[in-house]
């Protein structure tokens, strides 16, 4: 049987951008869960939701998820639906997912997870998954078959994943705290043969980075100098793992390189991001995970 609980995890959110995420989220599920990170401003207090737990410290993404996915468990969830604050999914999205997983599942496919395509709310446009092509990223917006996309990961948020799944590969890995999260993930289920797909047909609206660069026809999110740090560090953790196929880390490479290079650059306060990416680089090296101790 089918029991769907929705994750919402929240830190300093806006009550607006929040109330309508609850809002559309949840008549499309059985049960939803708000896990604040020791948000100043208790905003999700006031909403009628099922059930919301308040950290006293701020435990990072991945551990505020697991707290989620424990109490979905314990819940008897067949699946989660996990939601960063700042989504807006459309009213069909999850009977589309779940629709998706079910055809997948049925024509042999091993599911790791479903997911939207995330549209930005700022400029409209859709975001595209991500596979590899050798040792290179590879964008791609045409389904691969009747409607879907394989993908190398999905992002977070919009995620539609099987219990079972989680049990068999893990849940998230908390010592990341923030980024990367997701893209490890995915990964981890890969090497388990386990494929992540989008669905082009359902739709979520989202926020990428905190702001954004346009130059020509490319955006190029802006993110807070922690954001940074933890793109950085967490990204070389996982290099150095020895743990994910070179193809990925060769790919990966390329991004990382880009981005610190453009942060350092044209995004102020540029000398709180070298700071933050130079820290960032350094912690990586010698595997210091977790929380980062000053901001």
């Amino acid at each position: 049987m089918t029991h769907i609980c929705g994750i919402i995890v929240t830190y300093e959110p806006d009550f607006n951008v929040l109330a309508k995420l609850i809002s559309a989220i949840t008549h499309q599920i059985d049960e939803l869960v708000v896990i604040d990170n020791a948000s100043k401003l208790r905003y999700v207090q006031d909403q009628k939701i099922g059930t919301q737990i308040n950290n006293t410290t701020n435990i990072g993404l991945a551990g505020a998820q697991n707290q989620g996915i424990n109490w979905a468990a314990k819940r008897g969830a067949s699946h989660v639906l996990i939601f960063d604050q700042d989504s807006e999914p459309e009213n069909d999205m999850v009977k589309k997912l779940l629709d998706s997983e079910t055809w997948l599942l049925n024509h042999g496919y091993k599911v790791a997870a479903v997911g939207p395509v995330s549209i930005d709310k700022s400029s409209g446009v859709a975001n595209p998954f991500y596979g590899l092509d050798h040792c290179r990223y590879k964008k791609k917006y045409v389904p691969d078959f009747e409607g879907f996309i394989e993908a190398l990961f999905l992002i977070s948020s919009g995620q539609l994943i099987r219990m079972d799944v989680l049990n068999l590969t893990g849940y998230m890995k908390e010592e990341l705290f923030i980024d990367y999260i997701d893209m490890e993930w995915g990964l981890r289920a890969g090497a388990l043969g386990y494929k992540s797909y989008g669905v082009t047909f359902a739709k979520m609206f989202h926020s990428v980075g905190e702001n954004a660069m346009v130059i020509g026809d490319v955006r190029l999110p802006m993110h807070s100098p922690i954001r940074y740090y933890y793109m950085t560090r967490n990204a070389l953790l996982l290099y150095f793992s020895c743990k994910y196929p070179t193809r990925w880390i060769m790919a990966d490479i390329a991004v990382l390189t880009r981005r610190t290079i453009v942060a350092s650059i044209l995004y102020s306060p540029r000398g709180k991001n070298i700071n933050n990416i130079l820290l960032g680089i350094f912690h990586g090296i010698f595997g210091r995970a977790g929380p980062k101790l000053k901001n």
